[in-house]
């Protein structure tokens, strides 16, 4: 009994108390270069296809690996860039990357290369690697599912949640994270909700992700093109944005 009580707690505290790290947080980022998030920062969100060259200097930048591990995101309402105003053209962009997990009820799925998941004209992806992330995402992931609803229901447009659980070793606790997640995830999207444990690393490389605290809203094209981004949490007028940019998917 109390070996599952510790087993409970572990994987409550992995996914819902990310903030307990901050003196780990803050003795990794470098004190003499302070980073900063949006327009007051000196980040800039990457525009154009992502180069191997790209994706090399992100792994190995140390400034780069100071913004991941940097905790004040969450002073910025986890606000690392301005969301994209218009579909981003595509010349300019990448496909999003494959991801193995499993859905909430158990069902192993490689996204976006499952065909059930990704045979719609639009999908929203919404991920985040914490529990503050996991929050904010809820402020794109559920008006977009009430304003979009005829259009989901008829699987025009895919709604996919991406629930990364840092270290790939507690997979073996699968179950015990996934029932977690099902008590704060509507029971409509739970096949939808694809758990993933480790890879945190290679996923946010190929996407130049700024942040593993905050939550992060993706809009892909029917060819799993990444053609609209936003994170942290949402304004309204950046889901009129992402609303707009959505129906033009459809036009497509």
């Amino acid at each position: 009994m109390k070996s599952r009580r510790f087993l409970v707690d572990l994987c409550k505290k992995s996914t819902r108390q990310p903030l307990a790290t901050f003196a780990t947080v803050r003795s990794l980022s470098s004190s003499s270069t302070p980073v900063t998030y949006g327009k007051k920062t000196g980040y800039e969100l990457y525009n154009g296809v992502i180069t191997p060259e790209e994706i090399k200097h992100y792994q190995t930048d140390t400034r780069t690996l100071a913004r991941w591990l940097d905790i004040s995101i969450i002073k910025y309402q986890g606000r690392a860039f301005d969301a994209d105003k218009e579909l981003i053209n595509i010349n300019s962009t990448n496909t999003f990357p494959t991801i193995k997990g499993s859905t909430l009820n158990g069902k192993d799925i490689i996204f976006p290369n499952d065909d059930k998941v990704s045979s719609s004209d639009a999908t929203l992806v919404v991920f985040s690697f914490k529990h503050y992330g996991f929050s904010l995402v809820r402020t794109w992931i559920d008006p977009y599912i009430k304003y979009f609803q005829p259009n989901i229901k008829n699987n025009k447009i895919k709604v996919i949640e991406l629930c990364f659980v840092e270290y790939s070793f507690m997979s073996w606790a699968s179950k015990i994270f996934a029932n977690n997640l099902k008590s704060e995830i509507n029971e409509d999207q739970h096949n939808n909700t694809i758990l993933v444990f480790g890879n945190l690393s290679n996923f946010a490389s190929q996407l130049l992700l700024p942040s593993k605290y905050i939550g992060y809203c993706y809009l892909l094209d029917k060819n799993n093109r990444v053609r609209w981004r936003g994170c942290g949490n949402a304004k309204e007028e950046e889901l009129n944005a992402l609303y707009k940019c959505s129906l033009q998917l459809l036009e497509e």
